[in-house]
């Protein structure tokens, strides 16, 4: 069953696409990593009347779940990358 699966996602490209998505939102997150913490500081500066008082410095708490999604991201891509493209190596005897 997965050998059909594999020899269809493959041969119609859809694999390729998926891939190129799942790397493609795995970059955006990466980037969100580090300007998260910067939105975030922008943003409570501009509404600091209208909050309740926060820290003033960059807080990276923002960040951690760009942290995860990137990671798990990059993780699928090459899990299905391996799986979809890479052949195992043949032993001879």
């Amino acid at each position: 069953m997965f050998s059909r699966l594999k020899r269809s996602l493959v041969e119609s490209y859809v694999g390729a696409l998926a891939l190129g998505w799942i790397f493609a939102y795995a970059i955006l997150d990466f980037v969100s990593i580090f300007t998260a913490p910067l939105t975030n500081w922008v943003t409570r500066t501009e509404y600091r009347t209208m909050l309740i008082p926060e820290p003033t410095g960059l807080v990276l708490r923002a960040s951690l779940p760009y942290v995860i999604a990137s990671s798990a991201l990059f993780l699928l891509g090459y899990l299905l990358m391996r799986w979809l493209y890479f052949k195992p190596p043949v032993e001879s005897s």
